[in-house]
């Protein structure tokens, strides 16, 4: 699976970050919503209804992948939290078609718009996820 097409969530059982395809259904049942991130290895190996990769997570902390990596080479995923010597720090945000970081100082950066030595600038420093249940 292409890292641009990676997503991750918070499980809802153990609070633990998980990564994979994103799957979102509907119970007609017991009309809730359900987010599921499921094991990208899952579907090839015919385990679909394997509870096992399967994982409810919170769908509030769902974030896809932007498909490119820090200078540490950790995958950059929407909701980071980066800092960018050149610039700031910023927020990961998609916008409608693209990846953008919006920095406390009002700028904003379209991820297709950063150099190559640019990305090598950014540090991922946390999540608004774990930022809030910090604060």
């Amino acid at each position: 699976m292409s890292d641009r097409y990676l997503f991750r969530g918070k499980r809802i059982d153990t609070g633990e970050w998980v990564f994979g395809s994103y799957i979102h259904k509907w119970h007609d049942l017991a009309r809730i919503n359900s987010v599921i991130i499921q094991n990208e290895n899952s579907e090839e190996n015919g385990l679909l209804d394997d509870p096992l990769v399967r994982y409810y997570i919170d769908p509030k902390t769902v974030g896809q992948g932007t498909g490119l990596k820090d200078k540490n080479g950790t995958l950059i995923f929407e909701g980071d939290i980066i800092d960018d010597r050149l610039v700031g720090v910023g927020e990961v945000t998609f916008n409608r078609y693209a990846f953008k970081t919006s920095f406390k100082n009002n700028i904003g950066k379209w991820f297709f718009d950063y150099l190559e030595s640019e990305i090598k600038a950014i540090k991922i420093i946390g999540n608004i996820h774990e930022e809030a249940a910090n604060e």
